[in-house]
This record gives C-alpha cells, sequence and structure tokens, in this order.
C-alpha cells in the first residue's frame, strides 16, 4: 500500500497541502477547536462532521462497555461461595461504571475521528 502523500492524506492542511499534526484533544473537545499547522502556522480546524462522528463513536463505546459491564455484574452477584463485599469496601465499586464508561469513551472516539477525519481553515474574524 502507497504511504500518504502530502494534499491527499485526511491530515493535510487545507491551506498549503502538507501533513501535519492533529492534536487528539481537539477531536475530543470542541471548546477551542482551533490549531496550528505544523509546517505553515496556518490556523486549522477540525471539521464538524469529525466532531460529530468522534461523539457518536465514543457513546457507541459508552453504550457497549456499560452493557457488558451490567451484564457481567449481574453475574456476579447471583448467590454463591464468592458474594460482592459489602460496606466500606463495596463503596469503591460505585465509581467503578463511571470510569470503565470514560474509558471506553477515549478509546472509542479516538478512532471514529481518525477514520472520519478532515481539517478546514479557520475562519479569519
Amino acid at each position: 500500500m502507497a504511504g500518504r502523500t502530502a494534499g491527499i492524506a485526511r491530515n493535510s492542511c487545507p491551506i498549503c497541502g502538507e501533513l501535519t499534526v492533529v492534536p487528539v484533544q481537539k477531536m475530543l473537545f470542541r471548546r477551542s477547536n482551533t490549531f496550528r499547522c505544523s509546517v505553515c502556522n496556518g490556523r486549522i480546524i477540525v471539521a464538524e462532521s469529525t466532531a460529530l462522528m468522534s461523539v457518536v463513536g465514543g457513546l457507541l463505546g459508552v453504550a457497549v462497555a456499560l452493557c457488558g459491564y451490567f451484564e457481567l455484574l449481574s453475574r456476579v452477584t447471583r448467590p454463591g461461595p464468592f458474594p460482592l463485599p459489602s460496606g466500606p469496601r463495596a463503596s469503591l465499586l460505585a465509581p467503578l461504571p463511571v470510569l470503565v464508561g470514560l474509558g471506553a469513551y477515549v478509546a472509542c472516539a479516538i478512532p471514529f475521528g481518525r477514520w472520519t477525519l478532515r481539517l478546514e481553515a479557520a475562519p479569519t474574524n
């Protein structure tokens, strides 16, 4: 398979056409979405379609991870020789779904954002 060439690859700068580095946080968070091209120093933004697909991918990852978590939890809480801990140790299980969901969001949002990556020149004000 051919290597990525400037002007054709998804991470090509829309201003100069050269390959540029796209920070991961620009696909995950939309607060300050402007960044600079590593070659021409022009202002670039990640397209709205890329940001939307990144969010959709992250939410799909959260849904699958939490469904798996609660399915596993229902199997573990069945009566048997190894019941779930009770008391203070049980409170350590409370933040676990949040951590699982956050990890799944990041793990799935990044690939979805990279697969649909499109860059645009930032509007000048």
